[in-house]
């Protein structure tokens, strides 16, 4: 990559790439998707739940039993990021959830009563 300011060309270079493992607290290692949010947090979707890697540490979300929403299914298929900062997490079996980085809450709309009956849901 190339910046030019003022006719000069100053070359910067890529940061080292690194090998990301269980040793460092990845959980699984088929990652089918990854985002990386306004906050510089890398979110990587795997078969045993939701990663958010800061460069130095792994912070794994699994489905909980409680009171608060919790992911719905460790095996995610894709994660996309919205315009509004939130992480839309699609799992196995058809599994929407919404998740707020900022504030570590889910909202779990294939559980919701409209999903639930509405023509979308293929379950």
């Amino acid at each position: 990559m190339a910046v030019t300011f003022s006719g000069h060309v100053i070359a910067q270079s890529l940061p080292a790439s690194v090998n990301l493992t269980d040793q460092q607290g990845l959980p699984q290692s088929f990652i089918p998707s990854i985002v990386q949010d306004q906050r510089g947090f890398i979110w990587m979707a795997t078969r045993d739940g939701l990663c958010r890697y800061d460069g130095s540490h792994f912070k794994v979300f699994h489905p909980q039993t409680g009171l608060r929403p919790s992911l719905s299914n460790p095996v995610i298929l894709s994660i996309q990021k919205a315009s509004n900062g939130k992480l839309w997490i699609f799992s196995e079996n058809f599994d929407i959830d919404s998740f707020d980085p900022v504030t570590e809450e889910f909202v779990n709309f294939s559980k919701l009563p409209f999903f639930k009956n509405s023509s979308v849901n293929t379950k």
